[in-house]
Parts: C-alpha cells; structure tokens; sequence
C-alpha cells in the first residue's frame, strides 16, 4: 500500500487530466497500461499523480513498454513479454513491419496495447488483404494502409504516410472524400462509389487523372460508438481510359474527327460526373463567379430548399435565398474563394424561408465549401457538399432541455436524488445532497459516496448495492449519513434501474430520504416494546402459575365446570406469553443482543415434534408431511422450531376453509429447503413485497377475523438471515400461500 500522504485519483479526474473516457483508464487498469490502486470497500481505482504524468508525457520506448507491462508490481492480469505489437498485429508484409515498428505513442492512439480490440481486429484484417485497403481512425482520421495500397499512394512517400492524419496527407482530394468519410462516421452507413475521378499528386509531382471504385464502411470502437472508417479501393483508370481511348480510336478518321471525339469523351465524362452529383445522397451545389450564381443545384439542395430548377438555374445565391446573406455565410464564401482553404461548418443554424410566407425556418447543416479552380489554376467558384441535420440536432436539444428540467425540478425536491451508469458509477447528484453533505461532484462521483456513510455501515450497503448493480434488481436501504456539520441523519435509500427499449440497463435512478425523526419514534417505541415486555412476563408468569394451581385443586374437588374455565384462561395466558415472547425477541434483534445456540440434531425429527404438536391445536386440518431423507443440521433447534411453528399456525389460521396442510422438505445442491403450503385465501401481489415487515399485517376485509401484532414473520425472517438462509413465499390470492425457507447443510457457527 502507498503511503499515507500519497494522493490519489478517482477514475473520472484521471479521465479528464488525460482527455479521455472514463472506460478507456479503466481499460488501461485491467489491463495494467496504467498504475492504480484498489482502493475502499468496493475496490475502486485510484491512481497517482506519478503513474497519469506518465501516461500523459507519451515518452515511452517499445522496451520501456514492454517493462512497464511486465513490471513485478502489478499483480492482476498483468501482460505477458509477448503479448507486445508482435503478437497483436499478424503478418509479414512491410506495412505490417512499419505498423509495428512504429513510435504510436506519440499519437493520441497510443502504444497498440492500448488499441481497442475492434481496430487491432480491423487492421490485421486489411494487412492480410490483398485488395487496396485503407482505415481512418478517429475525427483526426489517423491513416493505415496495407502494402496493396502504396502504389496508389506511392513508393517513396507511404513511410511518411502511417499514422498521419488523413487530411494533411489527401489534402488535394480531401474535399472531394471528406464529406463521405464524415457521413459514414455521422450515421454509420456504408458509401459507394463507381469510377470517381480522384486527381491525386501523391504518385507524381503533378496531379493526376486517376478512376476508383471504393466503398466506405463504419468501424466501432469498444463502446459501440463509431470510432472511424474502413476503405476497400479498387482503381478503374486503366480501364476508364482504356474504354476512352476505344471510343476515341473508333472514330478516329481525319484530325477533326479526332477532336470531335476528344470533346464528346470530354463531354460524356462531364455528363457522367454531373450525373454522380445529381444521384448523390448529400445536397451538392456549384456556385460561379464572385456573384456565386447557381451553376449546379442537385434534386437534394433542391428539396432542402423547397425550390424549383427555374428558381435557382443561374441565379445569384443570395437573391435566390436573400435570407442567409445577413447570417455569415457571404463571408465564409469570400474566405474561400480569396484564400482558396476549403471551410467545414458543423451543425450550423441556418434560418430558411421554406414556405415562402417570409416565416424564417430553423435549419441546421453540416457542410464543406470547397474552391474550384479552372485549367489555369484560378479559382472561380465553389462546390459545396451539404447534409441537412436539423432533425438530429433538435432531438438533442429536446434531449437536453428535458435534462435540464429535470435537473431544475431535482434540485428542488426534498430528497436527494442522484443518477449512475449501468455499472453503478455515479456521475450526479441534485443539489440537495451537495447542500447537506457540503461536497462536490468530484469527491462524490463513481464511489465516493462512501466518505460521507457511518463507518459501521458501509461495508454492509456497499455489498448490498454492488449485488442489486450486479443482478439488475431494485435497492433499498437504510443507513446514517454524516453531514457538512459532522453530524448524522438516517435515510432511507432506494434505486432502480432504467432500462432501454431492449431491456438492458442503461442507468440507475436513486433517492435518499431522511426518516431520522422516524428513526427515532421507533427506537422510543422499542424501548417501550422492550420494558414492557420485561415488566409484564414476571406477573403473566405468575398468573400462569396460579391458574394451573387452581386448575389442579378444582378437579381435585370435582369442580369440573371451574377447572375447565381455569384450563381455557391458561390457554390465553399462553397466547399471552407468546405474545410477550415475539415482542422480546422483536427488541433483542433490534438491539443485536439475540442470543443463537447452535447444536447438531436430526432435522426430520424436530419436524415431527413440531407437527404432532401443532395438529392437536386442530381438528379440522390434517397436515401432510413430504419429508426427503433425514439430514443432520448444524443450528439453533429452538429457534428453527419456532419458524416451523410459525409457520405451520399461519397455514391453519390463513385457510379456515381447507382440509389440509403440507410440509416438505427438498435437497438442493447445499441447501436444505423447508416449505409449508396452505389451500386458504392467499396474499394480494401487492402486499407480498411487505410481508416480512415488522408489525406488518395484511389489510383487508377479513383482518378482524385474524388477529395478531405482525411480528412472527418477521422475527422468523431474521432467524433465517442469521442462518445464513433465504426464506420467500409464492401465493396467488384465492389460492392459497406457500412460505419456503433454505438453510446450509454445512453452516458456520459464528452467527
């Protein structure tokens, strides 16, 4: 363990002095790419100021890499010498060489150890391929090509290629590209494209008329998150020109008929690439002139602007659409034709009269402006590529006033309230809690919750919440929190989890109460409970005596009428005592100071006693007993009879109507399960959740007809829990309850 000054931090301000997710340093700590601690009852990470400076300097060497993997100090799953590039990347070929070889820590990707599966698996298939292949990784679009590709790119510049972002490296075709890259990266569809006319000056000093045929397809990241794109190529100028130059030969006769077919091929090219623009999917515009008359407007710009052909053809952009002038976008145009840098604009609010009624619409817009140049290298006008994202945005920002809302009425409820990721990471509370506690969200977040919980209880609700997080099940709770004034308050505390449409928890809602004035009723009323239980079993226990005395000298006397009042008092001075009894061990488990005296005995044979004496309480019922081989159990025979007790009288008392009771017993794996089934009128769904509440009684139109303080199911549940057991109960109302209980055959004696 680090020494007592040494400071620590959380997961999530590891997260944000780095600039990356929270999941990608905690995928660095399985995986020991980063030094931490597990700290605290839960086993958070934490980690020191030491281990992120050296995350963050990026300075590290393949051999320095492999030591820090491979250091004595870390102890769970650490990596072995040659699970390194060499085994994460396959292949032979030299780009697989150059990938390994090269220096990815001084990239925000990292060391490859660090990659995410899905992109090590997305870059060992396109190495081993050998079709031109290319993956841009992350908005910066890191370049990765396998040795197919280098002709494309060229022999002596692809070294210097890797891992540089593909914007620098394709800057002469990146607006022609970068508008599909982005669309697969913004919906995660897959672009196609047939015989493109790509003019690259990669190969040459000069550009360069080259063809492809290329698609484009989503990769995820680790998260289910688009985290770039893949790209298949396969050029098709050889065979362009080859097709060309056919068309060209074949009318080939006299000079002029050559010239003649050089301009239709010119033409028929033309034609072709305005049909591209016209089928594409993205709005494509082409403005001429310093006045940026409409030259091209495909049926997208079209729709988008509620526009006829006769509307835009030729005209000026801005009478055309005289509303946008005011808003920015005439300077954004004249920035590109003076300086001929293409501009990206995302998700821009663009204000369009759509209706015509002058009412300006809110439009947004994920764009580039990109200049055209004519033979003389002049630029002459744009091209714009464009796609409409107005829906998306509006859907977000609903999304985050409704956030907003709800956060405002938050902070303004009573309670505190707080939010966690699936995983029970908390990432916010309302204000409320910050109020009482006198914290921030930085102490609090992910588990830090438990500074601010009695000592003597934290433990126990961590393990409790851990397993509803682990399970999927709801939470509840109570436990003191200490506040900003050092004092402490009891709450009440329940969580539920949100789950999608799929059914998978994608968050968790929880709120604490403070039922400290409640609390404290009720240790008034158990103190109550606990003197008056005292000071009434001395007198009952003398009364008792003194009835069966009587008793005995009137039968003596040949009293019978007497003696037998006197037998019916001492039956209600036993349903006396055993009301006193319920009530002291209500007080002892409340206090914990219930005593448990745990001895060997045959199980079968406690049942027995127990219904022999039961069913002589009763001649109407018969009880039916389903008992598996007699086991030998390590427990409390005492109070384990008082349970069978328990729950025997509640099936008779519970089914005044019925003829019959059953008790059986059944070995499952290690467990030893006890159930007792009535046929009489059965529990309401919703009264089940309570029923093994102290002082719970079921209400309803015949709760006169069964009396009773509502303690034996809870004082048997508590005798059960201290058996380390579970005890449930299955009822459908009308048809009768059957109350089951499972016990360890192999049990410590340490309860």
């Amino acid at each position: 363990m680090a020494q007592e000054d040494t400071t620590y931090f959380t997961t999530a301000q590891a997260a944000s002095m780095l600039g990356v997710h929270p999941n990608t340093v905690r995928r660095w700590a399985r995986h020991n790419l980063l030094d931490g601690q597990r700290l605290g009852a839960h086993g958070i990470w934490h980690f020191t100021q030491e281990a992120l400076q050296q995350i963050r300097s990026h300075k590290w060497s393949s051999s320095q890499t492999a030591e820090i993997l491979t250091s004595p100090h870390r102890k769970d799953r650490a990596l072995s010498p040659r699970q390194s590039s060499t085994s994460l990347i396959h292949g032979g070929g030299e780009m697989t060489i150059l990938v390994r070889s090269f220096d990815w820590s001084q990239t925000s990707l990292g060391p490859i150890e660090w990659w995410p599966p899905s992109l090590r698996t997305g870059i060992n298939i396109m190495l081993n391929s050998a079709t031109p292949m290319f993956i841009w990784w992350g908005r910066e679009a890191l370049n990765f090509f396998n040795d197919a590709s280098i002709p494309i790119i060229g022999q002596a510049k692809h070294a210097q290629w890797l891992g540089r972002p593909a914007k620098e490296r394709w800057q002469e075709i990146w607006h022609i590209i970068s508008p599909l890259f982005e669309s697969v990266m913004e919906t995660g569809k897959s672009a196609t494209s047939n015989d493109l006319l790509i003019p690259l000056a990669a190969r040459t000093l000069s550009l360069k008329e080259v063809y492809f045929t290329f698609s484009y397809g989503p990769l995820y990241d680790d998260s289910g998150r688009i985290g770039g794109a893949i790209c298949v190529c396969t050029e098709t100028t050889a065979r362009v020109l080859s097709e060309r130059r056919f068309q060209i030969q074949r009318h080939a006769g006299s000079y002029e008929s050559y010239v003649g077919s050089v301009e239709e091929s010119v033409e028929a090219e033309r034609r072709r690439l305005h049909g591209l623009f016209m089928q594409a999917p993205a709005a494509v515009a082409i403005l001429n002139g310093p006045k940026y008359h409409i030259e091209l407007a495909n049926p997208t710009v079209l729709k988008i602007l509620n526009k006829s052909k006769e509307d835009v053809r030729n005209k000026p952009l801005f009478e055309v659409l005289p509303e946008i002038r005011e808003q920015g976008i005439d300077k954004l145009l004249a920035g590109v034709m003076a300086t001929g840098i293409p501009y990206v604009g995302r998700e821009l609010n663009v204000p369009l009269n759509r209706r015509g009624d002058g009412q300006l619409e809110d439009t947004y817009f994920t764009f580039v402006y990109t200049p055209l140049r004519n033979t003389e290298n002049m630029i002459e006008g744009v091209m714009v590529f464009a796609y409409e994202v107005t829906e998306q945005v509006i859907a977000r920002q609903k999304v985050e006033e409704s956030e907003e809302r709800f956060r405002t009425l938050a902070d303004h409820m009573s309670q505190f309230a707080w939010m966690a990721d699936e995983t029970g990471w908390i990432f916010w509370y309302n204000q409320r809690w910050y109020d009482y506690t006198g914290t921030s969200l930085a102490e609090m977040e992910g588990w830090g919750w438990q500074k601010v919980h009695h000592p003597d209880h934290v433990q126990r609700v961590v393990e409790k919440i851990s397993h509803c997080f682990q399970v999927g099940e709801s939470w509840e709770d109570t436990f003191p929190l200490r506040g900003k004034d050092g004092t402490y308050r009891w709450f009440l505390s329940r969580a539920i989890p949100i789950r999608n449409e799929q059914g998978r928890i994608i968050r968790w809602f929880g709120t604490n109460t403070d039922v400290t004035e409640q609390k404290q009723l009720e240790q008034q009323k158990d103190e109550f409970i606990g003197i008056a239980s005292h000071e009434l079993k001395t007198p009952v226990t003398s009364l008792k005596a003194y009835t069966q005395l009587l008793e005995r000298r009137f039968r003596r006397a040949g009293d019978e009428q007497a003696a037998t009042l006197l037998a019916r008092m001492d039956i209600q001075l036993n349903k006396l005592t055993s009301l006193i009894g319920d009530l002291l061990d209500v007080t002892k488990i409340e206090s914990g100071k219930l005593q448990f005296h745990f001895s060997l005995f045959d199980y079968n044979e406690l049942i027995q006693e127990i219904v022999e004496e039961i069913q002589r309480t009763t001649s109407r019922h018969t009880i039916v007993q389903k008992l598996e081989s007699s086991p030998t159990l390590t427990a409390d025979r005492e109070r384990i009879g008082q349970v069978l007790i328990n729950l025997l009288t509640n099936a008779i008392k519970y089914s005044p109507q019925a003829e019959t009771i059953v008790i059986k017993t059944l070995h499952k794996g290690d467990q030893l399960i006890t159930s007792v089934q009535d046929f009489g009128i059965g529990i309401p769904l919703e009264k089940q959740i309570h029923i093994f509440e102290r002082f719970y009684r079921v209400e309803g139109d015949k709760q006169v007809t069964y009396p009773g303080l509502g303690l034996g199911l809870y004082i048997s549940a508590e005798f059960i829990r201290r058996h380390e057991g579970s005890i449930w109960l299955e009822s459908e109302e009308g048809q009768g309850t059957t109350f089951s209980f499972s016990l360890p055959l192999s049990l410590s004696q340490c309860c």
